[in-house]
């Protein structure tokens, strides 16, 4: 399976949408605390869902 781009929404700290074009690779830089490890876990809870290894929860995750 190859992702060609990812919607984010309303997940962690990416309260606004987020559009990232993925077609020709991705890296992703910038300072710390401006959600780079969001972006990760995004794509990684679209493949494990919610039932995921790490234990996910939406109410400990959303922007308040």
């Amino acid at each position: 399976m190859k992702l060609y781009g990812l919607r984010i929404r309303n997940f962690r700290t990416i309260s606004t949408e987020q559009v990232i074009d993925l077609s020709r690779g991705l890296t992703i830089v910038g300072p710390n605390s401006s959600g780079k490890t969001n972006i990760l876990k995004a794509i990684e809870m679209f493949f494990t869902g919610y039932d995921n290894r790490l234990g996910y929860s939406v109410d400990d995750d959303l922007t308040r």
